[in-house]
């Protein structure tokens, strides 16, 4: 989950751990002709609490700017019990849904480079959702340190990429997801998911 109130889009994206399928759960843009146009955070909420419904989500992995609220608050009262993978488990307090970009930019630069290969590799599918498909045309290569992360074309840039972001965090949460050791699934049937 990437989320912003008004300048940016927010988006919601899910990944099956299993095969990789990458599937939108939605993206939300403010109105670009209205300057006090926001991201209805009913929406975005609802959108969040029939995932949890309707798949076995193992780990829930969110940025924290503008969406403090939900993500240390709601959100994290929620879910925290059903998730097998915690976002910061490390951190104080330790964080179940919060993963707060600032703090991870070279996690997200690596993971960045990761998801360009599968793309490039074709080692996943998805399902071809034209915002998100807008989002990743938008992005722009971005060094950092000795990675590649992305970037809008310039910071105060109409062109959204919050999907792209999303898309290489919910990559990303799922090969953390893998590599825990832990036992994700409920039965040969349970849709297991991450959700970035």
């Amino acid at each position: 989950f990437d989320g912003s109130r008004s300048r940016d889009a927010t988006a919601l994206i899910g990944c099956t751990v299993t095969d990789g399928y990458v599937f939108t759960l939605g993206v939300w843009e403010p109105d670009p002709n209205d300057p006090n146009s926001t991201v209805d955070a009913g929406a975005v909420d609802l959108a969040v609490m029939k995932a949890f419904e309707n798949y076995h989500v193992v780990a829930f992995f969110a940025d924290v700017r503008e969406w403090e609220q939900f993500v240390l608050t709601e959100w994290p009262s929620r879910y925290k019990d059903r998730l097998k993978i915690w976002a910061a488990p490390q951190a104080r307090p330790p964080q179940p849904i919060a993963w707060d970009m600032r703090g991870h930019v070279y996690e997200f630069a690596k993971a960045t480079e990761a998801c360009y290969e599968e793309i490039v590799t074709q080692s996943f599918r998805h399902d071809g959702h034209s915002a998100v498909a807008r989002h990743i045309a938008n992005a722009r290569r971005r060094p950092y340190r000795d990675a590649i992360a992305i970037g809008k074309e310039s910071p105060d840039s109409p062109h959204k990429i919050d999907a792209a972001v999303c898309v290489i965090g919910a990559r990303m949460v799922r090969r953390i997801a893998l590599g825990s050791g832990k036992r994700l699934g409920r039965g040969k049937a349970a849709k297991v998911i991450v959700l970035s």
